[in-house]
């Protein structure tokens, strides 16, 4: 369980450091992208009916 904690600051450090070096519109559009993926926009059409109803 550590590991996974672990592995989920670095990665989100990486991203992060990736959104910090963009500027103006280009990370608005990473941001809307990014917030996107979290509330499904992408993964409803595409994801099975059991991941989500979840």
């Amino acid at each position: 369980m550590a590991l996974d904690n672990k592995m989920v600051e670095f990665e989100q450090s990486k991203v992060k450091e990736d959104i910090n070096s963009y500027k103006g519109s280009v990370l608005d559009f990473i941001i809307s992208n990014i917030n996107g993926l979290f509330t499904g926009y992408v993964a409803k059409p595409l994801g099975s009916g059991a991941v989500n109803d979840v």
